[in-house]
């Protein structure tokens, strides 16, 4: 096997290996997502199950904005 050969092989096993990164990244990514909307939903159902505690939460804290 000449160099051009073993060049375009190992060119080739590198853009495959690139393309199946891409595509576990992709994967990785729409799993994080799923998680953080997820907890995102958690969060807010825990929320709704406590209104007025937050309330009363929010409005105890010192106003920063003002300073």
């Amino acid at each position: 096997m000449g160099t051009k050969e073993k060049i375009g092989e190992t060119s080739e096993k590198v853009r495959k290996r690139a393309e199946d990164l891409e595509t576990e990244i992709d994967e990785g990514a729409k799993d994080i997502k799923e998680e953080i909307r997820e907890d995102l939903r958690t969060g807010l159902d825990l929320l709704s199950l406590c209104p007025d505690s937050l309330t009363r939460i929010v409005n105890s804290r010192p106003n920063t904005l003002d300073s």
